[in-house]
């Protein structure tokens, strides 16, 4: 009976020790992207940069940040020009509204897409939170989401957000937030300063 306690107790341990699918997403997720700042051929890192690199800070996964959004897709598509951080302006169609509920709270984001976006079927939201410029960059941070045609809603998973190339080296020129992206609350997910 001794036995079948502490076999018990260990089974228990190691369960609670075992990572969700999500957060194994997540986690690799980061370890991704911070491969990406490691390669020459990738990185928004110089040379130096990269051998000084000690790696991306990230909150800790959360689930709760990972919720079902609807897309409200507009009726006509118009380009315009998206400010860029640098001054410059690119090509950008503001194509939908994702919807969405968040501690209670309703909201909703702005989706742009370029035509390869388009035709990679990723919705590009950009947004502002009350995290900016003390846990995570201060010009905001983005979400790439893809979708399903003809499906109305979307996961919309904060926990990969990502600061721009912009806020890591001033030599790249990176969308600005539109003010319509700001949310007012605390996006305490993704990646942060």
């Amino acid at each position: 009976m001794k036995y079948l306690a502490a076999l018990c107790i260990v089974v228990g341990l190691i369960g609670c020790n075992t990572k969700s699918d999500h957060t194994n997403k997540v986690e690799h997720e980061q370890v991704r992207r911070n491969a990406v700042f490691v390669n020459p051929e990738q990185s928004p890192l110089d040379t130096l940069e990269i051998k000084y690199f000690k790696g991306l800070h990230f909150y800790p996964a959360d689930q709760s940040f990972c919720i079902t959004a609807t897309i409200q897709w507009l009726p006509s598509i118009t380009y315009f020009g998206m400010p860029h951080t640098l001054g410059d302006t690119l090509p950008y169609m503001h194509t939908a509204t994702v919807q969405f509920e968040l501690q209670g709270q309703p909201y909703d984001l702005e989706g742009y897409q370029t035509d390869e976006m388009k035709a990679q079927h990723i919705l590009f939201v950009p947004f502002t939170d009350l995290t900016n410029k003390t846990e995570t960059y201060g010009g905001g941070r983005y979400l790439d989401i893809a979708y399903v045609d003809n499906r109305n809603t979307v996961e919309l998973d904060f926990n990969f957000a990502y600061s721009p190339f912009c806020a890591h080296s001033e030599r790249y020129s990176c969308p600005k937030v539109p003010k319509n992206n700001h949310l007012t609350l605390a996006i305490r997910a993704g990646e942060k300063l």
